[in-house]
């Protein structure tokens, strides 16, 4: 089974077109498609009821239209994936009349995006592109990485992209023998000691604390990493 990363950032849909209603719907059919399946991309505000659109007349006369929103995704080890497949996934999820709606015109997907799959400890950020140009098959859709490069799982890198979450706590090395010993230093009572053993030596007793305490205790045992 494939490890699942978690991806968060913004993506911007340009469409070479001066019909703002047609804009309108490619945004509306990309992202409802884009968050289906186990794979998924989640925008923040959807269609027409973000504010954002924004119109440019190119230097050949023809007019773009583009919209940006912020999103969070999942993806197959890596986000990476779902750009380099969305043509082919585009073009098996939407319907006959949507794909002859969408090969008539010229549209690009951009992301600018940080992606983290704890098990393989892959940590990165991306720019990318696909690109479908009028009258090709969405299959054909190009995916181009524009930039990208490793980050650091560091307390600091993963609390700036929002990442403190209870799992992360093991991802980064706080141990449960060290985080236990931690606790227990701090408090003098022997039955208050006894009691925290209970706590961390129990799977279920170790993983509840840390699913109600992890983002505090990633602060707090971290306080010397954060810049």
């Amino acid at each position: 089974m494939a490890n699942i990363s978690d991806a968060n950032g913004t993506i911007t849909i340009r469409v070479r077109t001066d019909d703002t209603e047609k804009f309108i719907r490619i945004w509306n059919i990309l992202s409802d498609r884009l968050s289906r399946g186990e794979y998924s991309t989640q925008f923040d505000e959807i269609g027409i009821y973000s504010p954002d659109i924004e119109r440019k007349e190119n230097d050949d006369g023809t007019v773009e239209i583009s919209m940006s929103d912020t999103f969070s995704g999942t993806g197959r080890w890596a986000y990476q994936e779902n750009i380099r497949y969305f043509g082919s996934w585009l073009d098996y999820e939407v319907n006959e009349e949507e794909k002859a709606f969408l090969e008539q015109l010229d549209f690009s997907v951009e992301y600018s995006f940080t992606d983290y799959e704890p098990g393989c400890c892959v940590f990165y950020e991306m720019q990318a592109h696909n690109t479908h140009i009028a009258g090709m098959s969405l299959r054909d859709i190009s995916n181009v990485i524009d930039g990208s490069c490793d980050l650091e799982i560091s307390a600091s890198e993963l609390i700036s992209n929002g990442l403190e979450e209870a799992e992360c706590i093991a991802d980064i090395g706080i141990g449960r023998k060290a985080l236990m010993e931690w606790f227990i230093a701090d408090e003098s009572d022997q039955h208050v000691c006894e009691l925290i053993r209970e706590v961390f030596e129990s799977n279920e007793g170790y993983g509840k604390f840390c699913r109600e305490h992890g983002s505090e205790l990633f602060h707090y045992y971290h306080e010397y990493d954060i810049d």
